[in-house]
């Protein structure tokens, strides 16, 4: 078994949550707290039964799409190469603000960028 845990932090999700058979329900990838945004996550989930720890997990579902990233792009001369990632990771701003299975009032909505006016 190993040192981490093997579904989300987050109330109420399932996520990798290990069977009987030790097989997960579904494969959505699972993010550990960044050193540097340990303050801004642990204020971002409410969680009143226990402590986040470095052992614990926030499953992709839990951050805006945006914020998951699946590809690299490179530029190769005057072409941009694609590149699927085998491991998803987060952006660095990303923040846990999806809480479907909590009070509506803790999911956050996405900040969109003001427009400028040209």
């Amino acid at each position: 078994m190993s040192s981490h845990n093997s579904h989300c932090f987050i109330p109420g999700c399932k996520t990798s949550y290990v069977t009987k058979s030790a097989q997960p329900k579904c494969s959505l990838s699972l993010f550990k707290v960044p050193d540097h945004k340990w303050s801004i996550w642990s204020s971002a989930i409410s969680r009143a039964d226990r402590q986040l720890t470095a052992k614990d997990r926030v499953c992709e579902l839990h951050f805006h799409s945006e914020h998951v990233i699946r590809e690299d792009k490179f530029r190769v001369g005057n072409d941009v190469v694609v590149l699927p990632r085998q491991r998803p990771r987060l952006h660095e701003d990303a923040v846990p603000c999806i809480f479907p299975n909590l009070f509506s009032y803790l999911t956050k909505e996405r900040k969109l960028p003001r427009r400028t006016i040209v």
